[in-house]
């Protein structure tokens, strides 16, 4: 059956599209440690830490996934005693969210995308309440509660992904379960 000149547009334009939107830079968000960290007196600077471009989201979910299980994340300057991961951001050409995932001992649990604009505005929604409570918290000088909550904002907007890459993203996410 031959594809009608329609179709074929729409599979050119669809090409082209993707194709700008690459290449993905996959990042990890962490807690960078200096003197052993928190739990042995020290301190830690949350930091973005880049792991890899590359050009299909598969590839970067594999690649995520092996640099969490090696825990090879970051190059650390000379005075850091180490580098707790905490979230995979997955980011395409034009810094959308293509998708994102939780790190929790040496695996990652990939957000699951919204399937809708309905189901991202409720997730908005939660998330800015979850945000407003760790500004409360803050403004009551506990700056720990306050970390906490602005973390568990940030994986549930994790779930965020742009439009374009929902149907890709929730793919690849069944695929990496």
């Amino acid at each position: 059956m031959p594809i009608s000149t329609t179709t074929m547009v729409a599979q050119v334009v669809s090409g082209l599209a993707k194709a700008s939107r690459f290449p993905l830079l996959v990042s990890c968000l962490g807690d960078l440690e200096f003197g052993g960290g928190l739990a042995h007196g020290g301190y830690s600077i949350e930091q973005m830490a880049i792991l890899t471009r590359t050009t299909c989201l598969e590839e970067a979910i594999v690649h995520a996934e092996t640099r969490i299980e090696d825990d090879a994340i970051a190059d650390l300057p000379e005075d850091a005693s180490g580098f707790v991961a905490k979230l995979i951001v997955i980011q395409d050409d034009e810094k959308c969210l293509a998708l994102a995932g939780k790190v929790h001992a040496r695996s990652v649990s990939w957000c699951p995308p919204v399937i809708s604009d309905g189901e991202a505005r409720l997730v908005v929604q939660k998330a800015s309440g979850i945000r407003a409570g760790a500004a409360f918290e803050a403004g009551r000088n506990n700056q720990i509660a306050a970390h906490r909550l602005r973390f568990r904002a940030s994986v549930l907007e994790g779930r965020l992904v742009d439009p374009f890459w929902r149907a890709t993203a929730h793919a690849a996410v069944l695929l990496a379960a």
